[in-house]
């Protein structure tokens, strides 16, 4: 035995023959149906209804149809009720929107109500029959919805229109009173004004959009942007989960939905709506909402694209014309299609007089067979061997006059197949002033041979003089110092380091000149031992100083050179340190380019940041006791000789000083396995 509701209602129903027959009628039924009492309430149901209505056996018992309408729809189910019930009418059908129980689905259903009348011919009880209209209500709305939206669409210009319909379409079918689009700009969502209302009162919400902005997974919008799913907020209040609740509460919204419009490219627009309190709580909006933009999205795309396309053209138009050089294309036959006004200019020929002209007519003769050939296998093969390139030709003029011209040349696919667009440029002055700094260069080339072999054979003549003088003032010292008393000594102590110091900077003035003329073929020098052999004569020097060597590489260069490199940058760390336990590394690694960074520091006195390039100067000298010695001409060689092998040199760091030599990855021959940094003995 079933013990619900509708079984006891049964037992208080036995005596009334009507009652049982109608009750026995309904469970019978294989479509949804029902017995309501005289008070419209529902006291048999069978189970086809209860599965249409989603409720449980026995679960209608007691409830009248309108409390199971949607809200909307409350008075249409009422009216009916009291037709057949109240006033007798024999029959009644009413067709609306229902709400399933428990999940508050929507379902459209059409109730047909026969009255039941007791012996006396009174309204007794009322049978209602119903139809499951949902899947063609459905099928018919969202057919009206998008045949309404696709028109919209049809008659729009660009995808802002597109957008501005999609989103006033849809809250004009689902009930939203405000709806915007959120697009993705550099990495964030921005509110576009495409935006849509149905009340008043709206504005401030939109305003309030349009002042932020959400990353990838902020707020609801970017969420729904970084899911790619439809989101919905039952409740905005909480402005924890939703940073405009204010604004929005103040326009009576409680619902927001954020649905992202996806095309092949990823998402394109994020549509975000609002429902006012009134309208909440629908069921199957969001999925209605979602559906139609699972089909906006490749309609968005298109129609950008096309506005892109429609952009470049005349963007393209509008360079082409400004443009000094001149701007064609041509079809794989070699016909002109497009000559732009710097074309005209160049060549001597207007749009109307050459375009479907071959491009002979602005080749010289002695070239043309050539270029048919290329055509003929770009036509055969599909490619073109200067695709991609710049190449210098020479161009004809309409007076038959020819000049250089350099061209890039590109292909694209046209209507008709296979076409190259060129631009030429006129490089007529060019040539000349390359031809003439040519010619400079040659001038100046010979002077510098010329000004480095005056100072190589000055500085040589110079040497002889220079030993003749030291000796014949040893020789005054010798046979005179007596006689010439202690202040003639000085004064010819004074000459003699005077002389000496003359003698010095002429043998640096020739190692400055021999660096890059000594004839030697690079080779592969390991700069490891090199460098360790010139620290051990250092540290001998030197006890009180320690040398390290650590991991450096060999690379292809002189040698000579390279040892006078790092002879003259141990020598000044040891000169100008400024401390008896001065430490000096040296070592190396590569860097990312392929290329060397050697290293000379150590933890001296350093020099100020204001003369870091000035010591690479010849005859440069900073003023101090450790420059006394000097002829300020290390450095300069130094830079010289890295500046033959293609790099650059200069001076780093904080503490000490810190030289940086810097090779291109042309000198690099290897890196040997060596880890470990070597020290030299002090």
């Amino acid at each position: 035995m079933r013990t619900n509701g509708r079984q006891s209602t049964r037992r208080w129903r036995r005596g009334t023959a009507g009652a049982l027959r109608s009750e026995a009628l309904v469970e019978e039924a294989a479509a949804p149906a029902c017995v309501l009492d005289r008070s419209g309430r529902i006291i048999v149901a069978n189970h086809a209804l209860e599965q249409l209505l989603g409720v449980a056996a026995g679960g209608l018992g007691g409830r009248t149809l309108p409390s199971l309408a949607y809200p909307p729809d409350e008075e249409l189910a009422n009216a009916a009720v009291r037709q057949v019930l109240s006033e007798g009418l024999d029959r009644c059908q009413v067709e609306g929107r229902w709400v399933r129980v428990f999940s508050r689905e929507l379902v459209w259903g059409g109730w047909d109500l026969s009255l039941v009348r007791d012996r006396r011919g009174r309204p007794e009880l009322a049978i209602a029959m119903v139809r499951d209209l949902t899947d063609m209500k459905r099928s018919e709305h969202e057919r009206r919805f998008f045949q309404f939206m696709f028109k919209l669409i049809g008659e729009a210009d660009s995808s802002h229109q597109v957008l501005t319909a999609a989103v006033q379409t849809i809250c004009h079918f689902t009930r939203c009173a405000m709806g915007q689009v959120w697009l993705p700009a550099g990495g964030v969502l921005v509110c576009s004004p495409t935006w849509y209302c149905s009340g008043y009162g709206f504005e401030k919400l939109h305003a309030a959009s349009v002042q932020v902005s959400y990353k990838l997974g902020q707020g609801l919008p970017g969420l729904a942007w970084a899911k790619g799913q439809p989101l919905q907020l039952d409740d905005i209040r909480d402005t924890g989960r939703f940073d405009r609740a204010v604004a929005a509460q103040r326009a009576g919204v409680r619902e927001a939905m954020a649905v992202p419009v996806t095309g092949a490219e990823g998402v394109v627009a994020v549509l975000e709506l609002f429902v006012t309190h009134e309208r909440a709580g629908e069921p199957g909006r969001l999925e209605r909402i979602a559906r139609v933009a699972e089909e906006l999205g490749p309609l968005v795309e298109r129609r950008r694209a096309s506005e892109a396309l429609a952009a470049s053209q005349e963007r393209f138009q509008a360079v082409t014309e400004a443009a000094v050089d001149a701007i064609v294309s041509a079809d794989s036959s070699g016909r002109l299609l497009t000559w732009n006004s710097g074309a005209e200019r160049m060549f001597g020929w207007t749009a109307e007089e050459i375009v479907g002209r071959p491009l002979t007519v602005i080749i010289p003769a002695r070239f043309r067979e050539l270029h048919n050939d290329g055509i003929a296998r770009v036509r055969r093969t599909g490619t073109s061997k200067l695709a991609g390139q710049v190449v210098e030709l020479a161009g004809l003029r309409r007076d038959g006059g020819e000049f250089p011209i350099e061209l890039s040349i590109g292909s694209w696919n046209g209507p008709e197949g296979l076409a190259f667009s060129g631009v030429l440029r006129d490089i007529t002055e060019r040539k000349r002033a390359e031809a003439a700094l040519a010619g400079a260069n040659r001038e100046l080339e010979r002077a510098n041979a010329e000004l480095e072999t005056l100072v190589y054979s000055a500085s040589h003549d110079l040497k002889s003089p220079m030993v003749s003088l030291l000796g014949y003032l040893e020789y005054l010292r010798l046979d005179y110092g007596d006689v010439l008393g202690p202040e003639g000594n000085h004064y010819l102590n004074r000459m003699a380091d005077s002389t000496v110091y003359m003698q010095q900077l002429i043998h640096d003035l020739i190692d400055l000149s021999r660096v890059g003329r000594t004839g030697v073929e690079p080779i592969a020098v390991d700069l490891r031992p090199l460098v360790r052999a010139i620290a051990e004569d250092a540290g001998a020097a030197n006890p009180g100083m320690e040398f390290r060597v650590g991991r450096l590489p060999v690379v292809t260069g002189d040698p000579v050179g390279l040892r006078q490199l790092f002879t003259n940058l141990l020598e000044n760390a040891v000169r100008h340190g400024g401390r008896p336990d001065l430490v000096v590394v040296v070592d190396g690694h590569e860097r990312p380019d392929g290329g060397v960074e050697l290293s000379v520091r150590d933890n001296g006195q350093g020099i100020p940041a204001e003369h870091r390039e000035r010591v690479f100067g010849v005859f440069e000298r900073l003023e101090g006791p450790s420059t006394s010695d000097g002829t300020g001409m290390g450095l300069a060689i130094c830079r010289k000789i890295v500046e033959v092998l293609g790099g650059g040199i200069g001076i780093q760091g904080d503490r000490g000083t810190d030289v940086r030599i810097f090779l291109p990855a042309a000198v690099t021959a290897r890196w040997p396995a060596q880890e470990l940094t070597a020290g030299v003995a002090r």
